[in-house]
């Protein structure tokens, strides 16, 4: 079967194509201000991506989504171009799925998808590490219980925030330097939000082990995953594609 999974974000909206038996799916991006900016011709821009998938072997899709505001857009218009239903992952469908989700009213659909992802495959302690607009912490235990989540500012979130208030200093490419210690402008803010954000991640992950009192499975997942390789000795994998991973699961479920 092959399936459609859409996961809008607050950057960027991803489609995935899962056809029979792939490992990895068919990925492409659309950014998400532009949809509702524009009102994106979604199913022209599906035809300009899917030019060796034709719609017709597309059997089932679902979405899920962080933005209210393009959910219902993106929903019409990829039943206008499939003519098939949408299915949406929501709180509403939570208890359908083989893990517990920690107020369902509350947690981000793709963090639950995620959680979904992780306890399939390792069903075990785990940890996921999302390096999206927000660094999310999803923890779920091998009973497939979320036990607990936590959120800081993403790292592109962060150096928007300080060179956009601050006069002297200027956007930087996101890029490990050498050395921790900046001897220019660049390098500088560099360090500080690479090697700072390395800190973050081992903190929020060792005092999660610490207070459980186990080692988690550490899973990194998002667009900027491998932007900091000064953590690869933390990591177990690295799986970019968790969220539609996730999805492809759920939609099994519902």
């Amino acid at each position: 079967m092959n399936l459609l999974a859409v996961d809008i974000g607050n950057s960027d909206t991803v489609f995935g194509i899962w056809t029979l038996n792939a490992t990895l799916p068919y990925v492409f991006r659309i950014d998400t201000a532009s949809i509702l900016q524009n009102h994106l011709l979604l199913p022209q821009e599906l035809e300009l991506k899917l030019t060796h998938i034709p719609v017709s072997t597309i059997e089932k899709v679902i979405l899920s989504s962080v933005v209210p505001q393009v959910t219902d857009l993106v929903r019409s218009q990829i039943l206008e171009y499939t003519q098939l239903p949408v299915q949406l992952l929501d709180h509403t469908q939570f208890h359908k799925l083989p893990i517990q989700v920690l107020k369902p009213d509350e947690i981000g659909t793709d963090l639950v998808a995620n959680a979904l992802a992780a306890y399939t495959l390792v069903q075990q302690d785990c940890i996921i590490v999302d390096f999206g607009t927000a660094l999310s912490f999803t923890t779920i235990d091998r009973q497939g219980k979320i036990i607990g989540v936590s959120i800081a500012p993403g790292l592109l979130t962060a150096l928007k925030a300080l060179t956009a208030h601050t006069a002297q200093l200027q956007t930087v490419p996101l890029s490990m330097p050498s050395s921790s210690l900046g001897k220019n402008t660049e390098e500088a803010i560099q360090t500080g939000i690479l090697y700072g954000y390395d800190g973050l991640v081992r903190g929020i992950i060792e005092a999660q082990e610490k207070e459980l009192g186990l080692d988690l499975y550490v899973i990194v997942t998002g667009g900027l995953s491998h932007i900091i390789p000064t953590l690869k000795n933390r990591v177990n994998l690295y799986s970019p594609y968790l969220t539609l991973e996730g999805l492809k699961i759920a939609a099994r479920y519902l």
